[in-house]
């Protein structure tokens, strides 16, 4: 995903996520931070979700806004 950005990345990280839960998922980025939006389940997916991001982010710092239900 060489010529993606970073908020792309992100993206696609969770849309291509084993966990369906993180399919639904947002991701934007401003001003170097990517922001990940939505609502899930359970902590744990909210905590998966930004580790998948995590793993596709090279300079941007996260904020995690998931909410859960």
């Amino acid at each position: 995903m060489p010529d993606l950005t970073e908020e792309q990345r992100a993206q696609v990280a969770l849309s291509n996520s084993p966990i369906h839960a993180l399919h639904e998922l947002h991701v934007e980025e401003h001003d170097g931070t990517l922001l990940i939006s939505g609502s899930v389940e359970s902590f744990y997916h909210k905590q998966l979700a930004q580790e998948a991001v995590r793993c596709v982010a090279r300079s941007s710092s996260i904020i995690n806004s998931i909410s859960v239900r």
